[in-house]
């Protein structure tokens, strides 16, 4: 049975869904019984849906572009400029362990290989919704991909509790760039009223590019 209200998930298929809404509600509306002012109050309101979803690409736009901006401010007054300058300080006479840690130039032990980096995710099920949290370590934030393991039949066999441990399994989709955690992922059930098995992965992120492996794969069942 088709879903009564259905409206897309991705935003892109959101605005298409809106728009032509928009444009057909004024003719076929009439012809279901719709008022003039039922017509005008749908139309406003997909309106104003519309603007929030241009407002949200925009601000996505801008955010791509600060971070490029950032990133090369980095690459061209870090690496080019204070970079040389510490490592000219750090050949002085007068240099000490003290000094460096009074400019913050001492660094630890620890290191971050973004080549190998494995970001950890753990979820749990709440009312409506899959929480998950990841380390996101010396990366800026995870990407997030989930499938729908009901519907692509990779629910594990009686015995094999542990099921496909692969990130690279197909029907993964990502559905979030989340520079915090915790993500909560609160989209609807498939079917509603019909529980599904969710697998879920993160994949870190580094001046927006994918970085290291991808976490171990989490599976939940979720039902509302």
């Amino acid at each position: 049975m088709a879903k009564i209200d259905y409206f897309p998930r991705r935003i892109g298929d959101q605005r298409n869904w809106l728009q032509n809404y928009k444009t057909e509600i004024a003719t076929t509306g009439p012809l279901l019984g719709m008022t003039p002012v039922e017509v005008i109050e749908n139309t406003n309101a997909t309106d104003a849906i519309i603007a929030t979803i241009d407002a949200t690409i925009a601000a996505e736009n801008a955010y791509k572009q600060k971070v490029e901006d950032k990133n090369l401010s980095v690459k061209t007054n870090f690496s080019g400029t204070i970079r040389a300058a510490v490592k000219r300080l750090k050949t002085s006479p007068a240099y000490t362990e003290g000094l460096g840690e009074v400019l913050g130039v001492v660094g630890s032990d620890e290191s971050f290989d973004p080549d190998l980096f494995k970001p950890s995710l753990k979820a749990l099920v709440l009312p409506g919704e899959v929480k998950l949290t990841f380390v996101k370590g010396g990366a800026d934030g995870v990407k997030v991909y989930v499938r729908n393991a009901s519907a692509t039949g990779n629910i594990p066999a009686p015995g094999n509790p542990a099921g496909p441990q692969s990130a690279s399994s197909a029907d993964f989709q990502m559905i979030a760039i989340d520079l915090q955690s915790p993500y909560v992922d609160n989209r609807p059930l498939a079917v509603a009223g019909k529980p599904e098995v969710r697998e879920y992965y993160v994949r870190s992120i580094l001046h927006d590019h994918e970085i290291g492996q991808p976490s171990d794969i989490v599976r939940v069942t979720v039902s509302e």
